[in-house]
Protein backbone atom coordinates (compact mmCIF):
# COMPACT_ATOMS: atom_id res chain seq x y z
CA UNK A 1 0.00 0.00 0.00
CA UNK A 2 1.23 3.50 -0.87
CA UNK A 3 -0.09 6.39 1.20
CA UNK A 4 0.73 10.02 0.49
CA UNK A 5 1.15 12.64 3.15
CA UNK A 6 0.45 15.96 1.34
CA UNK A 7 2.67 15.41 -1.65
CA UNK A 8 3.37 14.95 -5.34
CA UNK A 9 4.72 11.54 -6.24
CA UNK A 10 4.88 8.73 -8.83
CA UNK A 11 4.18 5.03 -8.39
CA UNK A 12 5.03 2.48 -11.07
CA UNK A 13 4.09 -1.18 -10.58
CA UNK A 14 5.08 -3.92 -13.00
CA UNK A 15 4.69 -7.49 -11.77
CA UNK A 16 6.67 -7.87 -8.56
CA UNK A 17 8.49 -4.53 -9.01
CA UNK A 18 7.33 -1.27 -7.48
CA UNK A 19 8.98 2.12 -7.90
CA UNK A 20 7.97 5.13 -5.81
CA UNK A 21 9.50 8.54 -6.53
CA UNK A 22 8.61 11.58 -4.40
CA UNK A 23 8.72 15.12 -5.72
CA UNK A 24 7.28 17.03 -2.78
CA UNK A 25 6.34 15.99 0.76
CA UNK A 26 6.62 12.33 1.68
CA UNK A 27 5.04 8.94 1.01
CA UNK A 28 4.64 5.90 3.23
CA UNK A 29 5.04 2.53 1.49
CA UNK A 30 3.69 -0.41 3.47
CA UNK A 31 4.76 -3.80 2.20
CA UNK A 32 3.27 -7.20 3.02
CA UNK A 33 5.49 -7.34 6.13
CA UNK A 34 3.42 -4.45 7.50
CA UNK A 35 6.43 -2.23 8.18
CA UNK A 36 5.98 1.24 6.63
CA UNK A 37 8.89 2.81 4.76
CA UNK A 38 9.05 6.60 4.70
CA UNK A 39 10.10 8.04 1.32
CA UNK A 40 10.98 11.75 1.33
CA UNK A 41 11.09 14.41 -1.39
CA UNK A 42 13.92 13.77 -3.84
CA UNK A 43 14.02 10.05 -3.06
CA UNK A 44 13.14 7.03 -5.14
CA UNK A 45 12.63 3.54 -3.76
CA UNK A 46 12.55 0.46 -5.98
CA UNK A 47 11.18 -2.70 -4.40
CA UNK A 48 11.40 -6.17 -5.96
CA UNK A 49 10.34 -8.82 -3.48
CA UNK A 50 12.54 -8.29 -0.42
CA UNK A 51 15.14 -6.23 -2.32
CA UNK A 52 14.99 -2.46 -1.77
CA UNK A 53 17.11 -0.01 -3.76
CA UNK A 54 17.27 3.69 -2.88
CA UNK A 55 18.20 6.69 -4.96
CA UNK A 56 18.43 9.99 -3.14
CA UNK A 57 18.79 13.62 -4.15
CA UNK A 58 16.78 13.39 -7.37
CA UNK A 59 15.63 16.68 -8.95
CA UNK A 60 12.02 17.80 -8.59
CA UNK A 61 11.90 19.05 -12.18
CA UNK A 62 12.65 17.78 -15.66
CA UNK A 63 11.30 15.26 -18.13
CA UNK A 64 10.45 12.69 -15.45
CA UNK A 65 7.95 15.15 -13.97
CA UNK A 66 6.57 17.07 -16.97
CA UNK A 67 3.61 14.70 -17.23
CA UNK A 68 2.27 16.15 -13.96
CA UNK A 69 2.17 19.69 -15.33
CA UNK A 70 0.30 18.34 -18.33
CA UNK A 71 -2.53 16.97 -16.19
CA UNK A 72 -2.73 19.84 -13.72
CA UNK A 73 -5.87 21.94 -13.90
CA UNK A 74 -5.32 25.23 -15.71
CA UNK A 75 -4.94 28.32 -13.59
CA UNK A 76 -7.62 30.91 -14.24
CA UNK A 77 -5.49 34.05 -14.24
CA UNK A 78 -8.17 36.72 -14.58
CA UNK A 79 -7.51 39.40 -11.96
CA UNK A 80 -5.05 37.21 -10.05
CA UNK A 81 -1.72 38.61 -8.87
CA UNK A 82 1.44 37.80 -10.78
CA UNK A 83 2.83 36.30 -7.55
CA UNK A 84 0.11 33.62 -7.62
CA UNK A 85 0.92 32.69 -11.21
CA UNK A 86 4.64 32.46 -10.39
CA UNK A 87 3.94 30.22 -7.38
CA UNK A 88 1.59 28.00 -9.40
CA UNK A 89 4.06 27.60 -12.28
CA UNK A 90 6.89 26.76 -9.91
CA UNK A 91 4.87 24.14 -8.05
CA UNK A 92 3.49 22.46 -11.15
CA UNK A 93 6.96 22.17 -12.69
CA UNK A 94 8.96 21.49 -9.54
CA UNK A 95 10.97 24.69 -9.90
CA UNK A 96 12.44 26.94 -7.24
CA UNK A 97 11.61 30.66 -7.47
CA UNK A 98 14.31 33.32 -7.57
CA UNK A 99 13.28 36.97 -7.61
CA UNK A 100 15.72 39.62 -8.83
CA UNK A 101 15.20 41.48 -5.57
CA UNK A 102 12.80 41.87 -2.67
CA UNK A 103 11.19 44.99 -4.14
CA UNK A 104 10.11 43.09 -7.25
CA UNK A 105 8.88 40.19 -5.14
CA UNK A 106 6.56 42.55 -3.27
CA UNK A 107 5.49 44.26 -6.52
CA UNK A 108 4.30 40.93 -7.97
CA UNK A 109 1.56 40.92 -5.34
CA UNK A 110 0.08 44.09 -6.89
CA UNK A 111 0.46 43.27 -10.60
CA UNK A 112 -2.85 41.81 -11.81
CA UNK A 113 -3.19 39.42 -14.72
CA UNK A 114 -5.97 39.38 -17.31
CA UNK A 115 -6.92 37.04 -20.11
CA UNK A 116 -6.36 33.32 -20.47
CA UNK A 117 -3.44 30.93 -20.81
CA UNK A 118 -5.52 28.01 -22.07
CA UNK A 119 -3.82 25.68 -24.55
CA UNK A 120 -0.34 27.13 -23.93
CA UNK A 121 2.71 25.17 -22.85
CA UNK A 122 4.93 26.38 -19.99
CA UNK A 123 7.33 28.35 -22.19
CA UNK A 124 4.46 30.12 -23.98
CA UNK A 125 2.76 30.95 -20.66
CA UNK A 126 5.94 32.51 -19.30
CA UNK A 127 6.48 34.44 -22.51
CA UNK A 128 2.93 35.79 -22.61
CA UNK A 129 2.83 36.81 -18.95
CA UNK A 130 6.25 38.46 -19.23
CA UNK A 131 5.12 40.39 -22.31
CA UNK A 132 1.92 41.60 -20.67
CA UNK A 133 3.42 42.48 -17.26
CA UNK A 134 6.84 43.73 -18.35
CA UNK A 135 8.46 41.39 -15.80
CA UNK A 136 10.88 38.93 -17.34
CA UNK A 137 10.21 35.27 -16.52
CA UNK A 138 12.72 32.57 -17.40
CA UNK A 139 12.91 28.92 -16.36
CA UNK A 140 16.36 27.37 -16.40
CA UNK A 141 17.79 24.30 -14.63
CA UNK A 142 14.96 24.02 -12.11
CA UNK A 143 14.75 27.72 -11.23
CA UNK A 144 12.09 30.21 -12.29
CA UNK A 145 13.89 33.54 -12.51
CA UNK A 146 11.54 36.49 -11.95
CA UNK A 147 12.89 39.81 -13.22
CA UNK A 148 16.10 38.30 -14.53
CA UNK A 149 19.04 36.82 -12.69
CA UNK A 150 20.40 38.81 -9.79
CA UNK A 151 23.80 40.34 -10.51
Amino acid sequence: MVRHVGTQFQVHVAGNNTRVRVREGRVLLTRATGTPTDIAAGDELRVAGEDMQWQRGLPSFGTDWEWSAGIAPALEIENRPLAEFVTWMAREHGWQIQYRDETLQHRTLDIRLHGSLDQLDAAAMLERVALVTGVSLMAREGVLWVGGRAQ
